[in-house]
């Protein structure tokens, strides 16, 4: 098993590796000062970034490090901000094994056939297996991902590695997800319907009905959309046999704005809120917004089409 550094996500390593900071001493000082902001602020983000921009600016730091974390804090919330703060304790070492990942974690370069291994994933899986994690990592995928994995584009492992680092974060909580029995998120009282409609054999029957109404992948969408849908279809069904009418087609509601558009308008009113945020660099929004959009896709998990 590896280092107590194993549980960090790769959003939270994101935004810690985004931090610029000169030598260790600064490093512990703002995990101080954000540890204080934190207690202090009672859960007030608003408040506690501003606590956390008057005293990194007292001591001296790089005030587009506050701009850069108060976009991806407005995203991700107090969860966020206790991910970060709970890194203290293996401070200053984990920041430089996430900002420099091939010299602290290797002690030389990443061989061609890792190079699209991003660092915070490197940071993850050296804190997992630490220096051996490249031949720990290779028969993992061939296990996970079965032979010729190596042949897909690099961008498209990197984002299924993501998926996987987690399981190695969280290695309880992915067994129990995979344990999970069929319609396990169906409520009781939606049980009982469904019950008066198939009778005590009710998932097959559902189960075909769901991928005819609903489209094949519906059951990879989060737990409580398909709550709502079958609440929707169940208020469906009742009114159809109340009016001796035919259940009409249905689908999984949809937004009428695509899930980027509501992601792009949430980050655009998170950067409103951060003062001067107008006077960054392009190359520095454009690096808030990649953060942002990892933590926003992790507490809003994107649809499956």
């Amino acid at each position: 098993m590896g280092s107590s550094t194993e549980a960090v996500d790769a959003v939270t390593a994101d935004v810690v590796r985004g931090f610029e900071f000169r030598g260790d001493d600064e490093v512990l000082s703002w995990w101080q000062i954000m540890r204080r902001a934190r207690e202090e602020a009672n859960g007030d983000i608003e408040d506690l970034v501003n606590r956390v921009r008057a005293a990194v600016l007292d001591a001296s730091f790089d005030e587009r490090m506050v701009d850069e974390f108060a976009v991806a804090v407005s995203s991700g919330g107090i969860d966020l901000v206790e991910r970060i703060i709970a890194l203290e304790q293996w401070m200053p070492d984990f920041y430089w094994t996430l900002r420099n990942p091939v010299e602290e974690a290797q002690g030389g370069e990443i061989a061609g056939e890792w190079e699209w291994v991003t660092a915070a994933q490197v940071a993850l899986l050296h804190g997992y297996w630490g220096d051996q994690w490249p031949d720990q990592l290779a028969p993992w995928l061939d296990e996970r991902w079965g032979t010729g994995w190596e042949q897909n584009p690099a961008e498209h492992r990197a984002t299924w590695l993501d998926a996987l680092v987690q399981e190695l974060a969280a290695p309880e909580e992915a067994a129990e997800e995979a344990a999970a029995p069929p319609f396990a998120w169906v409520r009781p009282e939606q049980a009982d319907a469904v019950t008066g409609i198939w009778g005590v054999d009710w998932h097959d029957p559902m189960r075909r009905h769901l991928d005819s109404r609903w489209g094949a992948g519906w059951d990879d969408n989060p737990d409580d959309h398909k709550v709502a849908w079958l609440n929707d279809l169940l208020t469906e069904w009742s009114a159809g046999a109340s009016s001796g009418e035919q259940e009409p087609a249905a689908q999984p509601p949809t937004s009428e704005l695509s899930y980027d558009q509501v992601m792009e308008q949430a980050f655009a009113s998170a950067l409103e809120k951060v003062p001067g945020a107008a006077d960054l660099p392009d190359d520095e929004i454009a690096r808030a917004r990649a953060t942002f959009a990892a933590e926003f896709e992790r507490t809003h998990p994107r649809p499956v089409v």
